[in-house]
């Protein structure tokens, strides 16, 4: 079995880590493409939640771009993945909207919510400022 992080949310992660390594300045997405070898037109599609969750803040204009809205140390990985994916689940059936006819009865439901449990509170208590 593997746990795997989604591919928008990788990415999204690089471009918040890049964005606390330069808190205070607005960096072009071209740029930011640069330094993550990323397409800078997926980079688009990925800011935008981003931004919507207000986790980052961008400026128009030659000395434009985008940087993170609030310190690293306040913006936790649960935000990001969240503001990317919606919420953590390691297995569909956990999903709000799952129909189960063994959902009651079911063990390894139990577990797995568990563990989903468990890496929720690791995100929240992760910053981007300890990714670095």
């Amino acid at each position: 079995m593997s746990f795997k992080l989604s591919t928008r949310v990788q990415y999204g992660l690089e471009v918040m880590e890049v964005l606390a390594g330069r808190p205070a300045a607005y960096i072009s997405l071209s740029e930011i493409a640069d330094l993550t070898h990323r397409s800078a037109n997926y980079l688009q599609q990925i800011i935008k939640p981003l931004k919507q969750a207000g986790l980052i803040e961008s400026k128009e204009g030659i000395h434009g771009g985008i940087r993170l809205a609030k310190p690293a140390e306040s913006i936790n990985l649960h935000q990001v993945l969240i503001a990317l994916d919606g919420e953590v689940q390691p297995i569909s059936c956990l999903a709000a909207d799952h129909v189960c006819l063994t959902k009651q009865t079911c063990g390894h439901r139990k577990y797995w919510s568990k563990v989903t449990d468990m890496l929720d509170e690791q995100f929240k208590k992760t910053t981007l400022l300890d990714l670095k």
